[in-house]
């Protein structure tokens, strides 16, 4: 329990720093007129991703009991299709969506809204695979994805920023949770594919 509650810790303070890094390195590289541009839709981007956390939230208890396949993947369905009712039309009235919000002087941050919300879109699915991984008791897991992140994602920041300002913030964001799905995705598998083999020694030997 210690051991889980450390790795756990250990994630929810790489986790915060990943998300909260790019402000940093655009204020410091672009100023700090520039960090509206991309705080503000970056703030739409993630309140609607307490949506599909909510979803897996709700399924965590069942998926540490009994890491159920079948409802893992009516969750998958469901996160999907929410994200696509999200993204979609955000993506097509881009535009429409920033000036409504925040104005007029806005809508030049209608282009990184696309380009975070093509993120939103994988950061939503990787929620799935991450709580998978937290609820089958493997924290470290997601503790060593994320520290093996850190650097990496901080040299492409410092890259696309300094190349496209805003612009390369909400691009490097977007590389960053589209890697993290793929990798937490390809983790679940392999885990999965592990209890299985581990179930199915145990019956044997039964």
């Amino acid at each position: 329990m210690f051991q889980y509650g450390g790795w756990l810790t250990l994630t929810n303070l790489i986790n915060p720093l990943l998300t909260t890094v790019d402000r940093f390195v655009l204020s410091s590289l672009s100023g700090a007129n520039k960090l509206a541009l991309y705080t503000a839709p970056s703030e739409l981007v993630s309140k609607l991703l307490i949506l599909p956390g909510i979803i897996t939230r709700t399924a965590f208890p069942r998926l540490a009991k009994n890491n159920d396949k079948i409802l893992k993947r009516k969750i998958r369905i469901v996160i999907i299709l929410l994200m696509l009712l999200l993204t979609v039309p955000i993506l097509i009235f881009s535009d429409f969506v920033i000036t409504i919000w925040l104005g007029q002087d806005f809508n030049e941050a209608s282009g990184t809204l696309r380009i975070l919300v093509f993120g939103l879109f994988f950061c939503g699915l990787a929620q799935l695979p991450y709580t998978a991984i937290q609820a089958s008791g493997h924290s470290k897991i997601a503790a060593y994805i994320h520290l093996a992140e850190l650097i990496p994602y901080s040299v492409l920041l410092y890259v696309l920023v300094t190349n496209y300002s805003y612009n390369g913030a909400a691009l490097a964001w977007t590389i960053r949770v589209s890697a993290d799905f793929i990798i937490f995705s390809i983790a679940e598998s392999k885990l999965e594919k592990k209890n299985l083999s581990l179930r199915g020694v145990e019956q044997y030997a039964a």
